[in-house]
């Protein structure tokens, strides 16, 4: 199964660089699911002709980033909310399942019912240990 997962915007100043990333605790955990995760790269001019090249059986939009536009909100990529945007409409055309996890369960909140959730407090302890896992 390939599964696509979007990337948190980072700018690193010593560098001058802009750079989407992810935990590296989302490979390990795609390793012993035995899944294969796609990295999504924000800021594509054609995302749904790079999602319908990468074929993936599902999508996760990833936590980090503040959404554009929201009254707290301090970091922001509008590429990275126009990415998941156009993912949520590319996998609802195509009824392909997507998983939130903090800020992308938000964005797909904003997306199916045009507003933000209200009284989230940030979580910044989430921990990848001691998934059991059954198979078939």
């Amino acid at each position: 199964m390939k599964v696509g997962i979007t990337q948190r915007v980072d700018f690193v100043s010593e560098y001058s660089e802009t750079r989407d990333s992810i935990d590296q605790r989302w490979y390990e955990l795609f390793e012993v699911l035995g899944m294969n995760i796609i990295p999504i790269p924000n800021g594509l001019k054609d995302i749904k002709a790079w999602l319908n090249e990468m074929k993936c059986d599902a999508f996760i939009l990833s936590g980090g980033n503040d959404i554009f536009g929201l009254k707290e909100s301090k970091n922001v990529s509008k590429e990275r909310d126009q990415t998941e945007f156009a993912i949520l409409k590319y996998s609802y055309d195509l009824s392909i399942p997507v998983f939130g996890v903090c800020r992308g369960f938000q964005v797909m909140n904003i997306f199916f019912w045009r507003k933000a959730p209200k009284g989230i407090r940030p979580c910044r302890n989430i921990a990848f240990n001691q998934i059991l896992l059954r198979r078939k």
